[in-house]
Parts: structure tokens; C-alpha cells; sequence
């Protein structure tokens, strides 16, 4: 994963001034997306919202998953014209404001997937400014 490591690496060098961290964050920014996730032991796909970074994302869900769940997941980078698709691990859920999140780490990503996936963070996050 030393791949992963040095596009976080690029990630913090070149953020602007103006969102530098106050205190400890993310090694790479979040953006909003809409995931394609299936659930394990079925073969249905569910279209959800929720966000994504180099090293995992978030969703919104019907219930709650145990930690270690692993979900298929394809999220659409329409900007570059490629889907990212990946494993991903439950590394936990929790509940707010009525609806349930869970949160999880992308596994086994290579090394021109991660490049991919860093692109389009980075034009989104542009887009965002």
C-alpha cells in the first residue's frame, strides 16, 4: 500500500492554506457520492448515498452491519469516464438523526485504481472550492 501512502502524502502537501486542518483530520479528503453496494450473501445492488476518500467511505443503510461485514462496491467516476470497483470491510455503523450510517476501509486496492480514485477526489474537491 506505499502507493496509497505517497498519493495521501500528495494529498497534504498540496492543500491550499485556507483548509488546512485545525486539529487532526482525515489524511485525504471525503466527497459526497453515490455508492452501488452489495450486501454480502445476496446478489442484489443497492444504490445509496453517502461519501468516499483514498481510504474508505461512508453510506447511508437500512440497518445496522457488524464490523468485518465485507460488501462489493462500485462507485461511478463519471468525470473520468471509470467505475472504481472494489472490496470493502464494515469497520463499524452507528445511528443519527434517525438514519444509519456505516463506515468502512476499501481493501486491496491497486496501485492504478488508488491513481484513478485520487484524480477524481481531487476534481471533486476543486469543484467544491
Amino acid at each position: 500500500m506505499c502507493g496509497l501512502r505517497r498519493i495521501k502524502s500528495w494529498f497534504l502537501r498540496t492543500r491550499p492554506a485556507s483548509q488546512a486542518p485545525d486539529g487532526p483530520e482525515r489524511e485525504s479528503p471525503r466527497v459526497p457520492a453515490e455508492l452501488f453496494v452489495s450486501p454480502p450473501n445476496t446478489s442484489a445492488v443497492l444504490e445509496v448515498p453517502g461519501n468516499v476518500g483514498l481510504g474508505g467511505f461512508c453510506f447511508v443503510s437500512e440497518g445496522l452491519l457488524l464490523p468485518g461485514t465485507r460488501l462489493d462496491l462500485m462507485i461511478d467516476l463519471h468525470e473520468l469516464d471509470r467505475w472504481f470497483i472494489v472490496q470493502g470491510e464494515v469497520l463499524g455503523s452507528y445511528e443519527r438523526d434517525g438514519q444509519t450510517f456505516v463506515r468502512g476501509r476499501f481493501l486491496e486496492v491497486d496501485f492504478e485504481d488508488e491513481r484513478w480514485l485520487a484524480r477524481w477526489l481531487d476534481g471533486r474537491c476543486l469543484e467544491a472550492a
